[in-house]
C-alpha cells in the first residue's frame, strides 16, 4: 500500500490530541531538485506513524522514493524507525533550529527504498499543524 502522504484531515484536531513533544503535522521538503510530503502522527501511547513520498523533479515527476514507518523515540528523544527489508535501514527524525523544521537522516541500507537516485533525507518544514 502507498504511504498516506496525501490524505486529508483536520491537522489542528490531530495535533490537539498529540503529546507536547510530538512532531505530529504535515511536512514538505523542497531542495536539490526534489520535493516531497511527509505526515507524522505521533500518539502518546504507541509508535509514531510516518509516511514519506518524494519526487525527483528532473525525472518527469515520477515518484522515486516512497516509504511508511513506525518510529519510536530513543533515549535522546529522537524518533527512530528501523527496517530490515530489503536491507537494514535506520531513519531518524529530529528537530533542528528553525521554525517547525525536522531533519531526516538515513543509513546506507535505506537506498533500496528509492529509485533513480531519490532519497527522503533532508530538511522538512511543517506545513500544517
Amino acid at each position: 500500500a502507498d504511504p498516506p502522504t496525501n490524505f486529508k484531515c483536520d491537522w489542528k484536531q490531530v495535533v490537539t490530541g498529540a503529546p507536547g513533544s510530538s512532531l505530529t503535522g504535515k511536512y514538505a521538503m523542497r531542495e536539490k531538485g526534489m520535493s516531497g510530503e511527509m505526515p507524522i502522527v505521533e500518539p502518546g501511547d504507541g509508535p509514531a506513524l510516518i509516511g514519506i513520498s518524494t519526487v525527483t523533479e528532473s525525472r518527469s515527476n515520477v515518484p522515486t522514493c516512497s516509504a511508511e514507518f513506525k518510529a519510536t523515540r530513543n533515549d535522546k528523544g529522537v524518533l527512530v524507525a528501523k527496517t530490515y527489508e530489503p536491507d537494514s535501514c535506520e531513519v531518524r527524525f529530529f528537530t533542528v533550529p528553525g521554525p517547525n523544521t525536522v531533519k531526516v537522516t538515513v543509513t546506507e541500507g535505506c537506498s533500496g527504498s528509492c529509485g533513480l537516485g531519490g532519497s527522503f533525507a533532508g530538511k522538512w518544514q511543517r506545513q500544517a499543524r
